[in-house]
């Protein structure tokens, strides 16, 4: 295999909407697979600002939403068999939005046999302070 000669060089132009066409899906994939948006709404975000040569590019809308569906199922975290085996990703540690916040506002550990998970948003948490009444809700993996 040491002896490889070219023959022939590149021989069409450079399809620039393919590429761009492909750019839009890698960042599309990236997006489905680190936040919790909705595929109509990933695909319209991206599909808003594309011209149409690269629109043209793509595939279906329908297609579209079965790929960001299956991107999308590809990196749904696996289930925890005990407390000690959850880990929260930093994803849902913080709320969304252009001004993500604080979220998860405690967790006692993994080592811990009593571990504790608590979530608030700084809004829940002033309500609470000023409430009159409490009502707590618990749930437990097992």
């Amino acid at each position: 295999m040491d002896d490889v000669h070219e023959t022939a060089g590149h021989s069409h132009a450079a399809n620039v909407a393919g590429s761009e066409a492909v750019k839009i899906k890698l960042r599309m994939q990236e997006t489905m697979t680190t936040s919790r948006a909705r595929p109509a709404q990933v695909i319209a975000a991206e599909l808003m600002t594309a011209p149409s040569e690269v629109r043209a590019e793509l595939c279906e809308r329908e297609s579209l939403r079965r790929e960001c569906r299956r991107w999308k199922r590809g990196a749904q975290l696996p289930e925890p068999m005990t407390l000690a085996d959850v880990d929260v990703p930093d994803c849902l540690r913080h709320t969304g939005g252009p001004n993500p916040q604080i979220f998860m506002i405690h967790d006692s550990g993994s080592a811990s046999p009593r571990r504790m998970l608590v979530f608030s948003s700084q809004e829940q948490l002033r309500h609470l302070a000023t409430s009159s009444r409490f009502v707590h809700y618990v749930t437990k993996l097992h």
